[in-house]
């Protein structure tokens, strides 16, 4: 498209100034006697380009200026038709020309659109490596912990046996008195049970001591009683 504009661009230049030189031509031939050329928008014959010098108009070739814009004009003109066979090739073959603009615009939009689906994959991607860093710094804190915590078990493990073995020790240390104790209990318990028996006899002691003169006194009363009664 922006080499068709520039043909087109040029042909313009070109016209414009073959236009031009035509209308300077044309007073030229007015005012001296020779072949008038065509209108101002007419083209310049072909054969006017090819023509040998000899058939180029006396007053052309006597002046070098107008010679000089003789020749100039039929490079334009050569100009001018190189450009328009590259224009109507160039329009000729647009069909072709918008296949492909149709295939690259197409092109370009399907690289707009993986590059739109790059980004969002990479945006995705950075979301998952974050996350999986997060992740990664989490477990690193539960092995942190969970070793911290088999360090604690470990110790309460390692104290529990000391103190076992302790325990253990102590019981050792303290079995002989066991035993002595085991003996010295049957005899603590033979004395308080004579203990109690001595209570126990001195109370009826008491009792049979506080009874026995009122019984003498009514013994001695009855047998009073019974002597009055047989005498």
């Amino acid at each position: 498209m922006e080499g068709l504009l520039f043909l087109k661009v040029k042909y313009g230049r070109l016209r414009a100034h073959l236009v031009e030189r035509e209308c300077r031509r044309d007073q030229q031939q007015q005012q001296q006697p020779g072949p008038k050329g065509g209108g101002p928008l007419a083209p310049i014959p072909e054969d006017e380009a090819d023509s040998p010098d000899g058939e180029v108009p006396s007053c052309v070739r006597d002046s070098p200026l107008l010679m000089g814009l003789h020749l100039e004009a039929q490079r334009l003109q050569q100009e001018l038709r190189r450009a328009q066979r590259a224009y109507w090739d160039l329009v000729l073959g647009s069909d072709c020309g918008d296949d492909s603009a149709e295939v690259v615009v197409d092109l370009l939009s399907q690289l707009e659109k993986r590059d739109t689906e790059l980004s969002r994959a990479r945006g995705r991607c950075e979301r998952l490596s974050e996350a999986l860093a997060q992740s990664e710094r989490e477990v690193a804190a539960c092995r942190d912990a969970l070793h911290d915590y088999q360090l604690q078990m470990e110790a309460q493990r390692a104290t529990h046996e000391a103190q076992r073995s302790r325990v253990h020790d102590l019981q050792l240390q303290h079995s002989p008195g066991k035993r002595s104790c085991a003996w010295q209990c049957p005899v603590l318990s033979l004395s308080e049970d004579d203990d109690d028996n001595d209570c126990v006899f001195a109370a009826t002691l008491c009792a049979v001591a506080t009874v026995w003169p009122a019984c003498g006194e009514k013994g001695r009363a009855s047998s009073r009683r019974e002597k009055q009664i047989g005498s």
